[in-house]
Formats: C-alpha cells, sequence, structure tokens
C-alpha cells in the first residue's frame, strides 16, 4: 500500500482560523498528523484573510508536541523574481533566480522568526513550489535537512538533503510509493474538508520523517521521478493550450 504525506500551506496568524481549526480537529479525532507550512513573515495580502490571531504560536508550538511537523514555508511568501526552476512548474517565486546569499539570507531571517517562537524546523516548503538549485545549496548552507517536494513515487537525495516528493492537490488511490497530497485550506469549504478528512480512513498516513525514512528502490526511483516529471509537465502544457484556445474563441461584447 502506498504511503501518504499531508502537507498543509500558508499557514500564518491571519489565515482562515475556524478552517484550520476544523482540519485539525477532523485529523486528530482520526490519530493523524500534517506537515504545516507556516510562513514566518506573511507579507502576502492574499492570503490574509481573518485579523492575526494571539493564540497562534500557541496552537503550532503544541502541534508540533504531538508531532505535528513544522516546515519553514519560504520567507515572506512575496515574489519578486521569474526565472527557471527546479521542477519547471511556475517562474514566480521568492527564491529561485536569486543569488546564493540574498537566498540564504532570506531562509535564515525565517528560521529566526520562527526560533524566536519556539519553533526549530530542518524541513523547507518553497511558497509556489519554485526553487531552483541554488537553493538547495542555500538550504544546505543554512541547515535545513529535508525538502516537501519533487518528483516521483518515492523520496531521493539531492546532496545532504532528502527530497519528499509531492505531486497531487488531494490524495489519490495509489498503491505503491511514497508521495505528498499538498492542501491549501483557505480555498476549502466545511463540505470539502470533512469530505477529504473523511476519506482519508482508506490511506496509510506517514509523517514526513517517516516517508524519508523508508527504503528506496534506486532503479525505479529514478525512472518514476522522470516519468512523473514528463506527464505533469505535459499536463500543465495541454491545461495551457486549451485555455489559450477558450479565451480566443470567446466572443468579445
Amino acid at each position: 500500500m502506498a504511503k501518504l504525506v499531508i502537507r498543509v500551506d500558508d499557514i500564518h496568524p491571519r489565515m482562515k482560523w475556524a478552517t484550520f481549526m476544523r482540519f485539525v480537529e477532523g485529523l486528530s479525532r482520526r490519530g493523524f498528523t500534517a506537515t504545516l507550512g507556516v510562513i514566518p513573515e506573511c507579507m502576502d495580502a492574499q492570503l490574509c484573510h481573518d485579523a492575526p490571531r494571539k493564540e497562534f504560536w500557541d496552537t503550532i508550538r503544541q502541534l508540533s508536541t504531538e508531532g505535528w511537523i513544522v516546515a519553514q514555508h519560504g520567507y515572506r511568501h512575496v515574489y519578486d523574481i521569474s526565472h527557471a526552476n527546479y521542477l519547471g512548474i511556475r517562474n514566480r517565486s521568492e527564491f529561485a533566480g536569486h543569488p546564493l546569499d540574498i537566498q540564504a539570507e532570506r531562509l535564515a531571517a525565517g528560521a529566526e522568526i520562527l526560533l524566536a517562537e519556539g519553533l526549530r524546523s530542518d524541513v523547507f516548503m518553497a511558497p509556489w513550489h519554485t526553487f531552483d538549485n541554488t537553493t538547495l545549496k542555500a538550504l544546505e548552507r543554512t541547515g535545513f535537512r529535508y525538502v516537501t517536494d519533487g518528483y516521483g513515487f518515492w523520496p531521493y537525495s539531492e546532496g545532504e538533503l532528502t527530497m519528499v516528493p509531492q505531486l497531487f492537490a488531494r490524495p489519490h488511490g495509489w498503491r505503491f510509493g511514497v508521495y505528498t497530497s499538498c492542501i491549501h485550506l483557505d480555498g476549502m469549504s466545511d463540505v470539502e474538508i470533512e469530505r477529504m478528512v473523511g476519506g482519508l480512513q482508506r490511506f496509510e498516513v506517514v509523517s514526513l520523517y517517516e516517508a524519508a525514512k523508508l527504503p528506496r528502490p534506486l532503479t525505479m526511483s529514478v525512472l518514476s521521478r522522470h516519468a512523473t516529471k514528463t506527464a505533469i509537465l505535459a499536463r500543465r502544457l495541454v491545461r495551457d493550450q486549451i485555455k489559450k484556445v477558450r479565451a480566443a474563441v470567446q466572443p468579445t461584447r
């Protein structure tokens, strides 16, 4: 049976708090945990929905003691550059394309904020899934050990880092390998959250750290990385072309 890692993006003091807590309570009732992508200093206005929650950091610290993994989700979640990146799926980034020193400074600044709140993380989660090989060097320099992204069905190594692949936005019924489901709670209704959380009973849910320690079939891992990258990029290309065609035939008013 496939192993499933649950990843939640865009965690910060001004997210939709009630939605987040409903998700946390649903997972906790079933004995599951997740990897929380905490933005150290969120400056992305599109992600700010509620007033800052005073209990935010206390809640994250408590979840950390209960086995939830805190990942550093970038620095400020504000993109300021367009550049080719490791995954090849988007260009806008907070990291990819910047020099090593700037990337390392941003990683260190974010880590310092988390540390001031009593949270130490060695897991990196890139905003918009955009990072490059320079980011990987900066992560090694600043003490990170895991990246929750990549292609394939098994974790693999990039230098001193362990990549735990992330392919889908919702859990799928794969019967082999290890993969991560990437969840954005702000866009989900109560019904969608309940349906998704309830459906997790069909899976063997593991933590990111557990997934990273699992045996890796080297040949199959390499092949699966190439196959999934080709398939996902092809799907995105087709989807983009369909959007262009629809826009071209859209009647003007």
